[in-house]
C-alpha cells in the first residue's frame, strides 16, 4: 500500500517543514520512495514495504521493521565512516526517521546512476574504473570496523542474508561444473555463518551516483554482517560483464580494483596480512555474482544489453575461474 501524498507531507512536517514538491520515484525494489523539496533543498522519503515491487522475487523473509532497522543503523555507520579519514565518498545525511511507521528521510544527493554510464554507448572505461576503484577504497574503510550495535544488525538481517545467498549462490550452482560444486557448497554455507564485517549488501551501479568528480553511495537496507569481499565482488561483477561486451579480458581490471580495496582496508585495519585468503574468497564470490547477473530475476537490468557472444564469453570465464578457486 502506497500512502497518499497528503499523508506523507504530514509525516514529513517535523523533519522538513513545509513540503513544496513531492512525487513518487521508480526506485527501491522492496520499498516505496518519494522525492521531495522544501525551502532548504531536496530530500527523499523511503518507507519499507512487505514485498518485492517487481513480483519477480520470492516472498521476503524479513519484516519492514527489520529492514528499517538495518537500513538506518548501516546508513548511520556508513555516514560516520565517510566523515572520517578524508574519504571522498558522500553518504546522504539522514534528517528524520520513524521507528513505528518504518520510514527514513534523507537529504538528496546530486548525480546520475553509474548504471547509466556503464551501459551508455561509447562509455569512458577509464572513468568507470576510477569511480569503482574509489568506491571500493571507501568500502575498505567501511569494512575495517564493526559498528557498536553489530549484533542487533546481525539479528535483524540474518534471514535476509540467507535469502540473498540462496538466490544468488545456492540456486545457481547448477550453472557451474559438477566436479567442484561440493566445495562451492561448503563455501556458501561458511558465508551464511560468517560475521566478520559490516557489508553494504547491495553495492550495484544503481546505488552509486556520479556528479562530476563527486561520488555518492546510497541504499543500505540489504546490509548484513558477513565478509567485505561480498561487496567488492558485487560491483566488480558488473564491470566484468562490461569488459566482456567490449571483448576485453577482465583480469587486469579486477586486479587493479582489488589492490585499491586492500590498500584502503590495510590502512584502516593494519591487522590484515598478505596470506589471509581474502583475495581467493573475493574471486569465489565474483564468479557467482557474474553468473547471477546473467541468470537471476533482475538479469534484464544487469545484462540485458549483452549479445550472445559476450554472454558466452562471460559464462566461460566464470566457469574457468570457478574451477580455479574451488577445485
Amino acid at each position: 500500500h502506497i500512502m497518499d501524498q497528503q499523508a506523507i507531507c504530514k509525516l514529513l512536517q517535523p523533519f522538513t517543514g513545509k513540503v513544496e514538491f513531492l512525487e513518487v520515484v521508480d526506485a527501491g525494489l522492496f520499498n516505496h520512495v518519494f522525492q521531495g523539496r522544501n525551502e532548504e533543498g531536496g530530500f527523499y522519503f523511503k518507507r519499507f514495504g512487505a514485498a518485492s515491487r517487481s513480483g519477480l522475487f520470492p516472498p521476503l523473509p524479513t519484516t519492514p521493521g527489520e529492514r528499517f532497522l538495518v537500513a538506518w543503523r548501516c546508513h548511520e555507520h556508513a555516514y560516520r565512516c565517510a566523515g572520517e579519514g578524508g574519504s571522498d565518498i558522500a553518504i546522504p545525511e539522514i534528517i528524520g526517521k520513524d521507528d513505528e511507521r518504518h520510514f527514513i528521510v534523507m537529504k538528496a544527493v546530486e548525480g546520475e546512476w553509474l548504471h547509466a554510464r556503464l551501459h551508455a554507448a561509447g562509455c569512458d572505461e577509464v572513468r568507470l574504473l576510477d569511480v569503482v576503484c574509489r568506491a571500493c577504497a571507501w568500502l575498505g574503510a567501511l569494512h575495517a570496523k564493526l559498528p557498536d550495535d553489530s549484533e542487533s544488525i546481525r539479528e535483524a538481517s540474518a534471514a535476509f542474508k540467507r535469502y540473498k545467498v540462496k538466490l544468488q549462490y545456492q540456486d545457481i550452482l547448477e550453472w557451474f561444473p559438477a566436479e567442484a560444486r561440493d566445495c562451492a557448497a561448503g563455501f556458501i554455507e561458511d558465508y551464511i555463518h560468517c560475521a566478520a564485517m559490516l557489508v553494504h549488501g547491495d553495492l550495484n551501479s544503481r546505488n552509486i551516483l556520479v556528479d562530476g568528480d563527486r561520488i555518492s553511495i546510497i541504499d543500505f537496507e540489504q546490509g548484513h554482517i558477513g565478509d567485505g569481499v561480498y561487496d567488492v565482488a558485487y560491483i566488480v561483477s558488473e564491470l566484468v560483464l562490461k569488459w566482456m561486451t567490449l571483448d576485453r579480458h577482465p583480469d587486469e581490471m579486477i586486479g587493479r580494483i582489488w589492490r585499491h580495496y586492500r590498500k584502503a582496508l590495510e590502512r584502516k585495519a593494519p591487522g590484515f596480512g598478505p596470506d589471509d585468503g581474502q583475495e581467493t574468497r573475493f574471486l569465489k564470490h565474483l564468479v557467482f555474482q557474474v553468473v547471477y547477473r546473467m541468470v537471476g530475476p533482475s538479469r534484464a537490468v544487469w545484462s540485458g544489453n549483452m549479445d550472445e557472444a559476450a554472454r558466452q564469453k562471460a559464462f566461460a570465464w566464470a566457469r574457468q575461474m570457478f574451477m580455479h578457486v574451488f577445485r
